[in-house]
């Protein structure tokens, strides 16, 4: 009688209380699982953000050296031969060499400023580029005679789109231009 007395636990009762329990738990571990792996998931994406900017700032960066270092070596022509810089066509016309030099020289400057007016387009600081075509409407001004008749017919179209367009501005109307007329 002893042994009826003593109850006997409910085991289908007991695993059906804490089979619940142990299902919450789970459920809660996959959650806080799921939780984990998102954040985790944003901060690689904006890793990855933040080094594409990175990079794409280290190439902007090195295009403009790039450019920097052809405009440095445009003005080291221009202080090596200034006599190219404000051209008197009448001597040039009359000596080959220093017409093949100044038709370089012309070519150096516009390859220098078509560079960097093309970096500097893609600038964030303002009026970079305004600053960089005023320089650039400075120093073309006196080869306007040569923008009009070149001595390559093509030398315009050697250059960006945008280039063109400036070369061609600053040539303005050539009808009253004299051509260019090598001397013997």
């Amino acid at each position: 009688m002893d042994m009826q007395r003593i109850k006997r636990p409910d085991w289908p009762g007991f695993h059906a209380k804490a089979g619940n329990w142990a299902q919450i738990a789970s459920a809660l571990f996959a959650f806080v699982s799921m939780i984990v792996a998102i954040v985790g998931f944003t901060i690689v994406i904006r890793q990855m953000e933040d080094s594409r900017k990175k990079t794409a700032d280290e190439a902007y960066r090195a295009e403009l050296a790039d450019a920097r270092k052809i405009y440095v070596s445009y003005s080291e022509a221009s202080l090596r031969y200034p006599q190219l810089t404000a051209p008197d066509f009448e001597i040039l016309m009359h000596n080959h060499n220093e017409y093949l030099r100044y038709q370089s020289f012309v070519s150096h400057m516009v390859y220098a400023y078509d560079d960097i007016l093309n970096v500097v387009a893609h600038s964030k600081e303002s009026g970079a580029k305004d600053e960089w075509l005023l320089a650039f409407r400075a120093d073309v001004a006196p080869h306007r005679r040569y923008l009009c008749h070149p001595a390559d017919a093509d030398f315009v179209q050697m250059y960006r789109p945008t280039m063109q367009a400036l070369l061609k501005e600053a040539a303005g109307d050539c009808a009253q231009i004299k051509p260019l007329v090598e001397s013997p």
